[in-house]
């Protein structure tokens, strides 16, 4: 089978069956064989090509499912540098901001209080809202388009980043997304609209106040990562390091 042949069958032509085998995979939630067959693409791409920064993606996407937010930053940061379309860059960009926003979420109380009272958010955050603003401001695919405002939304509920216009630029962001799934039956984001709605109202009655109660996160007892999850939090472009097992 392609997927066991060697040199005698050309890289690229064992690329895409990796690839959709690595998208089958996480469709049915298997998310480190997913990253695997991601991994086992991804190094048979030559430096510079296109396909690397949809990989990152894909990789970084499973990470943050799994909920290893550091590895899933670390790959969309880096997917980000790589990316030139549109597409991948926008897809990388709101998944660096979902992913932050996810970190900032399952962080313990008192370092949730601490960073806002501090320094609300840190600085590559920061960084990751405003490259999300700046592609929300390009022509975008619907359904790109859609999942980028809800995130971003999300953030802003979450982080409290307080943009120049603040609740307003959130409202706006929501309406969007909403008149795009009324257009596009994007019926999936339904139950996402209806709870960032009921946040939305609850972070703009707090806005004036004191910093307003967060219920303790539960505390998880740690796992190893998985190698291909290690793997994509050590990555650099720089210096890719070879993955072995899962």
């Amino acid at each position: 089978p392609i997927f066991t042949a060697g040199p005698q069958v050309a890289a690229p032509t064992r690329v895409h069956p990796w690839m959709g085998l690595a998208m089958v995979r996480r469709k049915r939630g298997d998310l480190v064989d997913a990253m695997l067959c991601a991994w086992n693409a991804f190094d048979l791409i030559a430096d510079g090509m296109p396909q690397r920064a949809d990989l990152l993606v894909t990789l970084a996407e499973c990470a943050s499912d799994l909920g290893d937010h550091a590895a899933a930053i670390n790959g969309f940061q880096h997917a980000l540098r790589l990316a030139v379309a549109t597409r991948v860059r926008i897809a990388a960009a709101t998944g660096l901001v979902q992913a932050h926003t996810r970190q900032f979420a399952t962080a313990s109380a008192l370092a949730r209080k601490n960073e806002w009272l501090e320094h609300a958010m840190a600085p590559d955050a920061v960084d990751a809202l405003t490259q999300l603003d700046e592609l929300l401001q390009q022509p975008l695919a619907p359904q790109e388009l859609t999942l980028a405002l809800l995130v971003r939304t999300e953030a802003w509920v979450t982080l409290a980043d307080a943009p120049p216009n603040g609740a307003l630029d959130a409202t706006r962001w929501l309406d969007r997304a909403r008149a795009l799934i009324a257009a596009h039956g994007y019926h999936e984001y339904a139950f996402r609209v209806e709870a960032l709605v009921k946040r939305l109202e609850a972070r703009e009655e707090s806005i004036a106040g004191e910093l307003p109660a967060r219920a303790p996160a539960l505390r998880r007892r740690q796992r190893a990562r998985p190698t291909v999850v290690q793997r994509l939090a050590e990555y650099s472009s720089a210096a890719p390091t070879a993955a072995v097992g899962i």
